[in-house]
């Protein structure tokens, strides 16, 4: 099977080349990907001159939902203090855009507006936004999950910057935006 699949994936190049006057760039391919989904997208590109990026995002991989990762930031107001929670979810979707729909919905069904602490304080709770959305490749044994990079102030020296990126609110500081 494994000579099958590399004989088509050979030929969809070729056929790529001819009709579009250019090679298919594989530098945006996880390397996790199977000969199977790659024959799969190639066949697509062939035909429409899109490139796999393009593919990957506007299509469902073997006509089946895939996973996607979204990172999400919500704002928790109480009194004059704020907090912000970074989320990252996982959402079975046939495409970004339905993706992004799902987390829109699952965020909603999440929070609520606004509850009372332990203290009898108002508490408000809101989504900030949806800031990303990647395809997670379910057939590999480790993979990346979700990285951002982010340059450093230069009035910060690196282990300042490190523990402000990496701390989290106490015990003691989550207090206030607990239910009662």
């Amino acid at each position: 099977m494994v000579k099958e699949e590399l004989k088509k994936i050979e030929i969809l190049e070729k056929r790529y080349k001819e009709n579009w006057g250019k090679d298919v760039d594989y530098t945006i391919i996880p390397r996790e990907i199977t000969q199977e989904k790659l024959v799969s997208m190639l066949e697509r590109i062939a035909a429409t001159g899109e490139g796999l990026l393009v593919d990957m995002k506007k299509s469902r991989i073997n006509g089946s939902a895939e996973m996607y990762g979204l990172k999400m930031f919500f704002k928790y107001r109480v009194n004059n203090e704020e907090f912000y929670e970074e989320r990252i979810i996982r959402v079975k979707a046939e495409s970004f855009d339905e993706a992004y729909n799902k987390a829109w919905e699952y965020a909603k069904s999440t929070i609520d507006e606004e509850h009372i602490n332990p203290d009898g304080d108002r508490v408000y709770e809101t989504i900030i936004d949806i800031v990303d959305c990647f395809l997670i490749y379910e057939d590999s044994d480790a993979e990346e999950v979700y990285s951002s990079i982010k340059k450093r102030p230069q009035n910060m020296t690196e282990k300042e910057y490190i523990d402000f990126l990496s701390k989290s609110c106490s015990k003691e500081e989550l207090k206030v935006i607990r239910y009662r």
